[in-house]
């Protein structure tokens, strides 16, 4: 069974166990692939991991998720919504206030998230995360000398600390290309591939892709 919205496609095929009508077993929903054209039907509205998120949880009710897969060119990658840039804009603006001391100072303080300093003015916390952000660079540049099980080793020495700089830097650091979309959905379980820059390269890769799951039975595999 193939359901198709704006941009995204849901399949769902008929598992190998099936269930005769004689037997008392609950019958088991298919699985359920989501093929995701972005290039049609980007979260524009939306932050790009919520969207993903949301979508799984409704296709969920279907099936099981076999898997997610979204399709795009470069160009999408590079796109900022309209949302995304108002929003910037604003901070900045709010940001240069604040310095200026035309606002008074929050009640709360502005936290580092990964090393609990306060800071009153927010362009305070992201020139202290310059140094967060350095450190991080040495922590990758040791991994990546690193080879054999030394590196095994350092990088379960590291990980915690890399995965919660990574955490802090999703809601402080402005990507420095597009806003962090593909990023996002690989979070949310989503694979994303990336495709030539023609017109409807990415709804034909996407729809082969699709036959090829039908044709090998994949999801009932």
């Amino acid at each position: 069974m193939v359901l198709r919205g704006i941009g995204i496609h849901f399949l769902a095929l008929p598992s190998k166990t099936r269930t005769t009508a004689s037997s008392s077993s609950p019958v088991v929903p298919p699985p359920v692939a989501v093929f995701w054209d972005l290039d049609n039907k980007p979260p524009n509205t939306i932050p790009p991991y919520d969207a993903a998120v949301r979508l799984r949880l409704a296709l969920s009710s279907l099936g099981p998720i076999r898997f997610a897969v979204a399709y795009a060119n470069s160009h999408t990658f590079r796109h900022v919504p309209a949302p995304v840039r108002t929003a910037r804009a604003a901070r900045r603006a709010f940001d240069r206030l604040e310095d200026s001391g035309a606002v008074p100072p929050p009640s709360e303080p502005y936290i580092c998230r990964v090393c609990g300093r306060n800071f009153y003015i927010h362009s305070k916390l992201l020139n202290h995360f310059k140094i967060h952000e350095r450190e991080h660079t040495k922590r990758l540049r040791r991994l990546d000398s690193a080879t054999g099980s030394r590196y095994v080793r350092l990088k379960a020495q590291l990980n915690f600390k890399m995965e919660k700089y990574r955490k802090v830097a999703r809601d402080i650091l402005v990507p420095r290309v597009g806003y962090g979309l593909r990023e996002e959905l690989q979070r949310a379980g989503v694979s994303v591939r990336i495709v030539g820059d023609l017109p409807e390269t990415a709804d034909r890769a996407l729809r082969e892709h699709m036959v090829e799951t039908m044709d090998r039975g994949r999801l009932g595999a």
